[in-house]
C-alpha cells in the first residue's frame, strides 16, 4: 500500500509542476516525505525531476536526503549509483560505494550485489590495481566463496541480467552426460573442466610415460597412444572443476580416462 501511495503522489508531483510550476512540485513532495509509509521511489522521483529540469545541485542533496533514510535498501543505492555515473560524479559514486559496505554489512545478500555492482563500475572507471584490491576485499568478507563467483557478474548486462558466462561455464543447460558403452561419444556441449587428478591419469605430453592402451572396433590393442602436447595445453587452460562448487560435479577424472582409453582415432 506504501508504494501504492508514493505512486500517487509521484504523479501528483509531476502534474503539479505541469500545471503550476516547480515550487508547486517541490511542495508535493515535501508532503509526500511526512507520510510515514513512503517509499525511496518519492526521492528518485523527485531529484530526476529536478535533474531534468537542470538543478542539478538540488538533485544531488535529494538523492543524499534519501540515503539518509533508505541507505540500507540496495534497490535505492543501485539507483542512486546509477545516477552518479551518468552524471560523471565518479568522486561521490566512489563515496556511496564505501559507505554503503558498511551499512549493507549485516545483508549479506544485499552486501554480495553491492560486490556485484562495484566491480562493473570498477570495470568501466577503474584500474587493475583497484579490480585486485576489491577482489580481495571481496574473498576477506566471503571466505566462503570464490573469486570467479564475482568474477562471472562483471559480465552481466544490467539492462535485461544476461551474462553469456552462465550459458557456458556455469551449465544453465541441461548437464551433459557421458555415454557408458565401450566407444565415447562426443556430446554438443563442453563436457567436462578438467583437474590436476585428471590431468596425472590421463599422461601429458608428447614425452609422457604414462601411456594407455588401446582397442579398435575388433577388441584388438593399438599400439600406445600418448596424449598429444595440443590436447595437454587445453586442459591446462581450463577452469578448475572447484570453480563450479555450487553446481553439479563438472569433472569425473575416471570417465575422462575412460574416453580416451577408448577414443578411435
Amino acid at each position: 500500500m506504501g508504494r501504492s501511495i508514493t505512486k500517487a503522489y509521484s504523479y501528483l508531483m509531476k502534474a503539479s509542476k505541469r500545471i503550476s510550476g516547480v515550487s508547486e512540485a517541490r511542495s508535493v513532495f515535501s508532503s509526500c516525505r511526512k507520510f510515514k509509509g513512503a517509499t525511496w521511489h518519492i526521492y528518485v522521483d523527485y531529484a530526476m525531476m529536478e535533474y531534468q529540469s537542470n538543478e542539478v545541485k538540488i538533485a544531488g542533496k535529494a538523492f543524499d536526503l534519501g540515503m539518509r533514510k533508505f541507505g540500507t535498501d540496495f534497490g535505492y543505492v543501485d539507483v542512486y549509483l546509477d545516477f552518479l555515473l551518468s552524471s560523471k560524479d565518479f568522486a561521490n559514486c566512489k563515496k556511496v560505494l564505501e559507505s554503503s559496505l558498511v551499512s549493507l554489512k549485516d545483508d549479506s545478500e544485499s552486501l554480495l550485489k553491492l560486490y556485484e555492482k562495484y566491480l562493473r563500475i570498477e570495470l568501466e572507471i577503474g584500474d587493475a590495481n583497484s579490480i585486485k584490491l576489491l577482489e580481495k576485499r571481496f574473498l576477506d568478507q566471503f571466505p566462503d566463496k570464490l573469486p570467479f563467483v564475482l568474477a562471472v557478474s562483471g559480465f552481466t548486462c544490467e539492462s535485461d541480467l544476461f551474462n553469456p558466462v552462465n550459458l557456458t561455464d556455469l551449465y544453465t543447460h541441461p548437464y551433459p552426460q557421458v555415454s557408458n558403452s565401450s566407444k565415447a561419444t562426443i556430446v554438443d556441449d563442453d563436457d567436462y573442466a578438467p583437474d590436476a587428478q585428471a590431468i596425472q591419469e590421463i599422461g601429458v605430453g608428447v614425452n609422457s610415460q604414462n601411456v594407455m592402451p588401446q582397442y579398435n572396433r575388433g577388441g584388438q590393442q593399438k599400439p600406445p597412444f600418448m596424449v598429444r602436447d595440443e590436447v595437454y595445453n587445453i586442459l591446462r587452460v581450463l577452469p578448475r572443476a572447484d570453480y563450479y562448487q555450487d553446481l553439479p560435479e563438472l569433472l569425473d577424472s575416471q570417465k575422462v580416462v575412460d574416453f580416451f582409453q577408448h577414443l578411435d582415432l
